[in-house]
This record gives structure tokens, C-alpha cells and sequence, in this order.
């Protein structure tokens, strides 16, 4: 896979965490904040690092962002920055543009111009924290469409083998084994000769609903 051109306007915790993952999974990372101290802290590991005010069209021209892949607009607490760093690269061109939100009005407004996704963390991580509180079996979850979802399962120590072979069994359960995480790799769960044991991680596919009481099965 040939490298993208990956711009990331606003180098605060969210967009840095964004920066740095991409730069270490191989894409082409350009930063672009107004701070320079924290441009300085960040050019060792990003393919080039801007200072400049993306609220303003010609820093953003001046770096051609229309030529980029991808844009990726986390300004933090300043709302109006956002939005005109926003609108500035879509009048750009640029072909893809995601966008942090601060809250559901704002990220209405940044879908009425045209943002091609929003994402909004906070809400996200909050919601995916409630459902590992609430099923603390579940380790992580990973939403799909119409409803579905896959989750990483941490079976329980008094559960092995036989007995959670029967709990996916069940005719009303509404997921099912996919894979089996253990130390030696992974097992394929339909494996004839499979057996489940404590300690292990499975990962299962199923409505969200069924996956946030998964647990209770």
C-alpha cells in the first residue's frame, strides 16, 4: 500500500495521539497548529510540521492542503476555529475531510457544510466505557452496520470449555464465537476439536444490544 498524504490541523492530546499513530504506522504526516513550541516538540516523528492559523485560508493554501489525502480538522475548545479551519479546506478542494466535534451542535453544523465525518471521542469513549462497566467481560467492542457489532469476550474463570461451548450454543443467544485469543495465537472457533477455555479472549459477532449483556448469558 502506497503511503497517504495525512494532514492533521490542531496538534492538541487527540490530534497528537492521531499524528503520531499514523506517522508510526507508515503514512506521510503533516502537522499544522498555531503553537510553536508544540511544533518544535513534534517534528521528530512527523514528515513536516507547520506553524500557522488553519482559520486562515492562506496558511492552508500555502501548504496546498487540497493536494492531501485525507484532513483531519482536532482543534480543541475553540468552536469557531474549527469551523472555519473546516470550511477553509473543503473551499480547498481536499477530498476527504474529518473533523473533531465538540458536541451534537456542533456537529451538526459540520455536517450542514458538507464534512465528510465527524467524530466526536468523548461521547464514543464514554459510551463504550459505560457497556465495559456494565459487562465487564467485555473488553472492547467494535460497532458495524444495521445494528451489529463484533466485542472481545474475557471468559470467566469458572467457565471453561464445555460450559461456554453450551452458552454459545444457545438457540436465543444472539452472538457467536468467531475466534479464539489465547498465548499460543489464535484458534479458529469452529474448529471441530475447539475448546474454550478461562483465561481466554474470544472475539464474538452479534446485535450490540446482545453483546452489551453478554455476561448475563
Amino acid at each position: 500500500m502506497s503511503k497517504r498524504q495525512i494532514a492533521v490541523i490542531g496538534l492538541g492530546s487527540f490530534g497528537l495521539a492521531i499524528a503520531r499513530e499514523l506517522s508510526e504506522l507508515g503514512e506521510r504526516v503533516t502537522g499544522i497548529d498555531n503553537d510553536s513550541n508544540l511544533i518544535a516538540s513534534t517534528e521528530e516523528y512527523l514528515s513536516v510540521a507547520i506553524c500557522g492559523d488553519a482559520s486562515n485560508p492562506a496558511v492552508l493554501s500555502d501548504c496546498s492542503i487540497r493536494n492531501f489525502d485525507l484532513v483531519v480538522v482536532s482543534i480543541g475548545e475553540n468552536t469557531e476555529a474549527s469551523l472555519l479551519a473546516a470550511m477553509n479546506v473543503l473551499d480547498s478542494g481536499a477530498p476527504e475531510v474529518w473533523v473533531k466535534a465538540q458536541n451534537a451542535t456542533h456537529a451538526r453544523i459540520l455536517e450542514a457544510i458538507g464534512v465528510h465525518r465527524i467524530v466526536q471521542p468523548e461521547s464514543a469513549y464514554g459510551k463504550k466505557l459505560a457497556h465495559e462497566i456494565r459487562n465487564q467481560g467485555l473488553t472492547g467492542s467494535m460497532p458495524l452496520h444495521h445494528g451489529m457489532a463484533t466485542g472481545l469476550f474475557a471468559i470467566d474463570k469458572d467457565l471453561t470449555g464445555d460450559q461456554l461451548l453450551r452458552r454459545f450454543a444457545k438457540r436465543d443467544v444472539e452472538y457467536k464465537p468467531l475466534l479464539i485469543f489465547r498465548d499460543s495465537g489464535a484458534v479458529d472457533a469452529f474448529a471441530p476439536d475447539c475448546e474454550i477455555g478461562s483465561n481466554d479472549l474470544v472475539l464474538i459477532h452479534g446485535t450490540m444490544d446482545s453483546l452489551k449483556t453478554a455476561n448475563d448469558s
